[in-house]
């Protein structure tokens, strides 16, 4: 036990480790480098992972004990921390991607990384270190240095099984976009169908410019909720209106998404899928896809291209929605029944909404909204008729 300590001493002591002949300390480092750029690795792969983590644990025992400045320490470290997916620059799986250009890629793969590896955890990590170092002498009998390391392999050994166990992962992204195109285009859909479809899932997909619940929907949400409380007598089919009516908070896009992107067990990770899948994939995704077909134009026009791509690609996304999420139901009580399989409210209550439906101007109005952007799927044309 002695000699493992005096061995231990002696790696925490600076004088000895900067006596060891440069090329050692060269060749460590530039190991490191090697590993942490996962050249000739897949870098998509668990072993890949699992030796990116030591690199990560090394580096913060490095910062931890060898940098005079604790603020430059962590500054470093959170650098080195926030670009540690930059190996997933170089997986042959980055194709649509590359149309985000170079700032939005880095941060999307970043992204990516730090929710396939849980790399927050080093985070932890490095937080309990700094406590540790400000409160263990007051506190704690056992001498500081020692239980920081202790600490770092403990989350070292947490996180190496952590990663072991987890099955997230997501489908590259030219497959998804094939997949939605193909499951868009292969069906015939009834419009009346469609159309209510689009007004009872999310109203707001033409309307919005993001493709995530955002501000808009809130404040469309609040108008639609205040007209639901004059309205109980026809939603009072439900025992409960409040607890029957009330809708999820995801779109169109969203929901195609998580179905299309997440591959087999990926699913139960709620917090990843919501924060992760959902919102920064979905946009970047979405914002490719747009980038890349408005190449196709002049180059004066793309700008504006791009952003009226985005109905065009909405359109394809509700229209996978009722063909492949939903099976394609062939009429209007299929549509129903399938709708009411994934929410809460129930079938008479879709029944009334939709007898509503049809007796109102809305009707012509999402019905003719669709067809536009149909016919002009090419010119991209904004649908000022449901946008106002």
């Amino acid at each position: 036990m002695e000699e493992g300590l005096e061995v231990l001493s002696d790696l925490l002591n600076k004088e000895v480790l900067y006596g060891l002949p440069t090329e050692v300390i060269i060749t460590f480092f530039v190991t490191l480098f090697l590993i942490f750029l996962g050249i000739n690795d897949d870098v998509k792969n668990k072993p890949y992972q699992k030796k990116n983590l030591l690199v990560m644990y090394l580096l913060l025992f490095i910062t931890t004990f060898f940098f005079e400045n604790v603020n430059l320490g962590i500054i470093f470290f959170l650098l080195i921390w926030y670009i540690s997916g930059i190996a997933l620059l170089q997986s042959d799986e980055i194709t649509l991607e590359r149309e985000l250009g170079v700032f939005k890629l880095f941060h999307y793969t970043t992204s990516l990384w730090m929710f396939t590896v849980k790399s927050y955890i080093l985070l932890i990590c490095a937080a309990c270190t700094i406590v540790l170092r400000i409160i263990g002498p007051e506190f704690i009998n056992i001498p500081t240095n020692y239980l920081i390391i202790l600490t770092i392999l403990l989350f070292y050994l947490v996180h190496f099984i952590k990663n072991t166990l987890d099955y997230f992962g997501i489908n590259r992204w030219e497959d998804v976009k094939h997949k939605i195109e193909e499951g868009s285009r292969n069906y015939e859909i009834d419009i009346s169908n469609l159309s209510f479809l689009y007004y009872m899932e999310d109203k707001n997909l033409f309307k919005r410019e993001s493709v995530v619940y955002g501000f808009y929907d809130i404040r469309e949400g609040a108008k639609r909720s205040m007209k639901a409380v004059f309205n109980r007598p026809i939603l009072k089919v439900n025992e409960k209106w409040n607890d029957k009516f009330r809708r999820g908070y995801s779109t169109v896009e969203q929901q195609v998404t998580r179905r299309t992107f997440l591959k087999e067990n990926s699913y139960r990770y709620t917090i990843r899928r919501k924060l992760f899948v959902e919102r920064t994939l979905n946009k970047a995704f979405v914002s490719a896809w747009c980038k890349k077909k408005a190449r196709e134009y002049k180059k004066n026009d793309q700008k504006k291209a791009e952003k009226k791509l985005k109905f065009s690609v909405k359109y394809h996304y509700l229209r996978y929605y009722h063909a492949v999420i939903l099976g394609n139901p062939s009429d209007i009580n299929e549509l129903i029944e399938r709708m009411n399989r994934q929410s809460r409210v129930s079938i008479d209550l879709y029944k009334r909404i939709f007898e509503n439906y049809q007796n109102s101007g809305e009707k012509n109005i999402y019905e003719q909204g669709l067809k536009d952007i149909k016919e002009n799927e090419k010119n991209y044309t904004i649908l000022s008729r449901i946008n106002n």
